[in-house]
């Protein structure tokens, strides 16, 4: 036998046994894959922050520099996204624990309709 004394493992002697799910959290972030998941939380603390007439209107664009990117579907919804609402979406999405979100940036994107129009 090797070694290790014919123990299958034998050389594991002093560790703890890891969590499946904390070997794959490590492995998704030492690939870079644990973004989809922060993606997936954002988007839905989007949703949960703004008035729901607004989901079908904007979608989450980027994030950049802590500044959350959002696509809007018209002038008009961008200016009462970013001329009034802005403050209040912002501290919704800190009192989710989205706390990286420092500021929010809206722009026209005509992708951001969901029935393609």
């Amino acid at each position: 036998m090797s070694g290790r004394g014919g123990v299958v493992g034998g050389g594991r002697t002093g560790r703890r046994p890891v969590r499946l799910g904390e070997l794959l959290s490590r492995y998704l972030q030492s690939v870079g894959l644990d973004e989809v998941e922060d993606a997936r939380r954002l988007a839905e603390a989007w949703r949960s922050a703004v008035p729901e007439k607004f989901h079908a209107e904007t979608r989450l664009l980027r994030m950049r520099s802590g500044v959350l990117e959002v696509g809007v579907t018209s002038s008009a919804l961008l200016f009462e996204l970013d001329g009034f609402r802005r403050p209040e979406i912002l501290a919704r999405l800190r009192e989710q624990a989205i706390g990286h979100v420092r500021d929010l940036k809206f722009k026209l994107d005509s992708s951001s309709r969901e029935d393609g129009e």
